[in-house]
This record gives structure tokens, C-alpha cells and sequence, in this order.
């Protein structure tokens, strides 16, 4: 069953709603709704083909859900042209580009950064070391949400973890409540990276 977060009563930084996207008759995102408030380091937690991209992707506004909206700051729909403070980064190098500086200093009203996979191709030190930046930048008054495969790493920085399999949300809390399917997955010798199914 899929674990729930509690209900906010403020209006989070970014918001999916009942999201969905098929592409050639396959779904990559099925019916996922999430939230990414200031001060929080969301990670999106999946290997390849869990829908964790796919994801970043409408909430960066580059994608368009077939179903269900996305807001930003409650505003929908969104679009990059109107984003202001949303800013998105691909890849280790940009990662580092868009946070750099950013993390010292509190910001009045915070950003929403949106990192797609900057652990790629990183040292375990170097990772360690880019996600604690994205820590302080959440710490600063920040949005971070950030895709990532590591269990160990999410576990370690994020304050929030949405674990996706097959397209599908299946946790969504604090690292402690988030991580056990994947350690139930784990324990039946299946990978994050299998694309295991979800049972409806």
C-alpha cells in the first residue's frame, strides 16, 4: 500500500497532481501526486525505467501530463516561460553550476532547483559531497528535488523520498518510512533497477 505524507496546510513550492504520461501505449508515470516544499530535499529514488526522469520532467514543466496537473506555488499550469525562481539542472557539472554560492546565504523567499541525476558519473566522496550542498541549499530556504538511485545516498541527504518502480509512486516520506519497500524489494533479491511491478 502506498504510504502517504502528511497534508501541509501551506501551499507547497511545487505540486503534482494525479499525474500521468503513456508514451507508445506504455506508461512511464501512472497517477502520482507529490509536493516539494521550501526547506525540503526531495529525492526521487528509482533506477532506470522507474519513471524518476520522466517525473522531473513535468515538474521542470518540459513535459505535459496526459493526466493531472502541476503547480507552482499553486499556479497552474506551469510553464518554464513563467517559472521565476524554478531552476533546473542536468547531469553533475550543471548540478554544481546551479548551486554554487547559493547555499550560505538565506533566501527570503527560496527557489525550486530541479536536479536530474547529478550523481551521474561521480565519485561515492564527490556525490556525498554534491548532495550535501543540495542539504544546505533545502537548509537556506530551498525547493531541491533531485533523481537519484542510491537507497544509501537518499537515505543519508534527503529529507523527503519518493521511491518510484515501473512508473508508479510506490512510498512517499521521511527516509525512515519511504525506504522499507525498498528494503522489502531488496530482500526478495529484486533491484531497484528490474522495474519490478507494482502490484494495483
Amino acid at each position: 500500500m502506498l504510504d502517504r505524507a502528511p497534508r501541509r496546510s501551506v501551499t507547497p513550492a511545487l505540486e503534482a497532481r494525479d499525474v500521468s504520461v503513456r508514451r507508445c501505449g506504455t506508461s512511464l508515470v501512472q497517477r502520482v501526486s507529490l509536493t516539494a516544499d521550501r526547506g525540503e530535499l526531495l529525492v526521487l529514488l528509482g533506477g532506470q525505467g522507474s519513471g524518476t526522469c520522466t517525473m522531473l520532467s513535468l515538474l521542470a514543466g518540459r513535459a505535459v501530463p496526459d493526466a493531472g496537473k502541476i503547480l507552482l506555488d499553486g499556479r497552474s499550469p506551469l510553464h518554464l516561460a513563467d517559472a521565476g525562481d524554478l531552476v533546473v539542472g542536468e547531469g553533475p557539472v550543471d548540478a554544481d553550476a546551479v548551486l554554487r554560492g547559493h547555499c550560505s546565504v538565506v533566501v527570503p523567499r527560496g527557489r525550486v532547483v530541479l536536479l536530474d541525476r547529478p550523481l551521474d558519473g561521480l565519485a561515492e566522496q564527490d556525490a556525498n559531497a554534491l548532495l550535501a550542498r543540495c542539504r544546505a541549499s533545502a537548509d537556506a530556504g530551498d525547493a531541491v528535488v533531485v533523481t537519484i538511485d542510491s537507497a544509501a545516498l537518499a537515505a543519508r541527504h534527503a529529507t523527503t523520498i519518493a521511491l518510484f518502480v515501473a512508473g508508479r509512486l510506490l512510498s512517499w516520506g521521511p527516509p525512515a518510512i519511504a525506504l522499507v519497500p525498498a528494503l522489502q524489494l531488496l530482500g526478495t533479491g529484486a533491484s531497484l533497477n528490474d522495474g519490478v511491478a507494482v502490484p494495483h
